[in-house]
Order: C-alpha cells, then structure tokens, then sequence
C-alpha cells in the first residue's frame, strides 16, 4: 500500500479487484451516524461503525495481493470471489485494549446480534423484500472490555436498523 491508500500489486490481482468491486482501502469506509439509536448505541459501546458498499479486503489478506505474487494468491482470489457471489454483506469487527479471548468473544457477541436482529428486521444475510444490503460494515470497538460488560442486543438491532434503513438497495 502506498500512503494514499493505493495498493500496489500486479495486473492479474488489479483486473480481479476492478471486476468483482473488491477495495482494497478499509479507510474507504464512511463512518455510519445515521440517527441518535447508531450514536447512542456507537458512544455506549466506545465503537466507530463505517460502511462501505463496495466489499473491502481485510487487511490482512492484503500481502496475497502483493505485485511480486504469492503462493497463495490464487486460492484468496478464488475465497473473495465465492464470497462476493454468496455474500452481499460482509460483517468485519476489530477491537483493542483487551485480551485476545475478551476481544475475540465481543466481536463475536456484537456480530451474532447484528445479524439476528437483521433477520428480525426481514433482511438475513443482508437480503430481504426485494432488497438488499451490500457492501462492508466495518466496526472497531475501542474498549473490548467496556463492551463486553453491555448486553450485544441493543447494539445489533440499532446498527442493523441503521442499515436497513439507509444501505438497503434494490435486488440485483
């Protein structure tokens, strides 16, 4: 990656992000404030909610990009596409400041919350009526602790309110 933001990798890897509207930039998502329930809930749980509609490559995988190639470039290619297909909305969730158990367990606590109160608005996986939600929700909980002391309830159903209300588009 370059300062900007522009990822440096080859032709193969440019042409299969440009063809599938993978990015590359997790900074390429808005931060979602949409109504004082995704603030409160944001404040409460000290989390910085973004959403893209574009589907973003986890940081990680980044190095499978890289311009010189990698063993297993082909096999990430072929998971991002599969998931492109399968998914519209790709839920990503980091954290800070806690043990790996209490931020890992968090992030999965406020996921499985989005998700059920997605399906209890309609939407399961992000499809529902006609619509759909595509695109990336990237959350980062800046206290893992101060959130996994809250229940994750209130937190799924004010984001996955917030997205079906603002990011819900038409069925493709």
């Amino acid at each position: 990656m370059t300062p900007d933001g522009k990822l440096l990798t080859n032709h193969q890897n440019r042409d299969f992000l440009t063809k599938y509207n993978l990015e590359p930039d997790n900074g390429a998502a808005r931060r979602l404030t949409t109504g004082p329930a995704i603030q409160n809930a944001s404040k409460a749980y000290n989390a910085t909610i973004a959403f893209s509609p574009r589907h973003i490559i986890h940081p990680h995988d980044l190095r499978f990009f890289d311009p010189r190639g990698h063993p297993l470039a082909a096999a990430r290619r072929a998971k991002y596409l599969r998931k492109t297909l399968e998914e519209p909305l790709w839920i990503m969730l980091t954290g800070a400041g806690a043990s790996s158990v209490v931020r890992t367990l968090t992030q999965r606590r406020l996921k499985c919350a989005i998700y059920r109160s997605l399906e209890d608005l309609g939407f399961p996986n992000g499809v529902g009526d006609g619509k759909e939600i595509r695109g990336t929700l990237w959350i980062t909980i800046h206290d893992s602790v101060k959130a996994s002391k809250l229940s994750p309830w209130p937190f799924g159903e004010a984001v996955a309110r917030a997205l079906t209300s603002r990011c819900a588009q038409p069925l493709r």
